[in-house]
């Protein structure tokens, strides 16, 4: 059972839907179409949705229910994942797939530009060499994060790993930055969020 899973819904507006937190700048639209949210951006223009994070607890973590799990259990020690099911056809030489606390995922001309940010230390940037083609379009891109790893997933294969104590905080997709290189297209098909206890992979697994 997970701590907390969000499904938002990518068929109603997103400014008017309390699941999101929208930015979008002058330059930039954002609206429905029948598979999902479509996100446009000039140069210079963000156009962002945030997940917005729920404060209450789950019931089973509520008085009386929480004295019946494990004497282990710890709802601090957790693991993560964020998937973003999006088309994207960018018009400049960069754009935002999806930006986390301590991951910004980025499409650019040579594949994918990924920078990590751990707790206390400089950040690292990578470049994934991907054919530009092969990365655009359609495709799932999943973050999954715990205690000890952060990796990120691109239609089910891994492309990059590190070891990561921090944990993912804010969830982003689409357009972050606000510079020339940045722009394009995006649709949001679907976004998918997992908060879990890390003390028990097998028996915690959200569905």
């Amino acid at each position: 059972m997970p701590l907390i899973q969000l499904r938002p819904d990518v068929k109603s507006d997103p400014a008017v839907n309390d699941e999101w937190t929208v930015t979008l700048d002058p330059g930039a639209t954002m609206s429905v179409v029948p598979d999902g949210i479509l996100v446009a951006n000039q140069p210079r223009a963000r156009a962002s949705l945030e997940l917005v994070m729920p404060t209450a607890s789950p019931w089973w973590l509520t008085f009386p229910f929480r004295y019946f799990l494990p004497k282990a259990f710890d709802d601090r020690s957790y693991a993560q994942s964020a998937s973003f099911d999006l088309t994207i056809e960018p018009a400049g030489s960069f754009f935002v797939v999806s930006e986390t606390e301590n991951l910004l995922v980025q499409l650019n001309v040579s594949g994918i530009h990924v920078t990590y940010r751990p707790a206390g230390m400089p950040a690292e940037t990578v470049e994934i060499l991907r054919d530009r083609e092969s990365v655009t379009g359609r495709h799932l891109w999943m973050i999954r994060c715990d205690p000890e790893w952060i990796t990120l997933n691109v239609d089910g294969y891994e492309v990059f790993a590190r070891r990561s104590p921090r944990p993912l905080g804010f969830i982003r997709t689409g357009e972050t930055r606000s510079d020339e290189l940045h722009g394009g297209t995006m649709r949001i098909h679907r976004v998918e969020y997992s908060r879990w206890w890390a003390g028990s992979r097998r028996a915690w697994w959200p569905s």
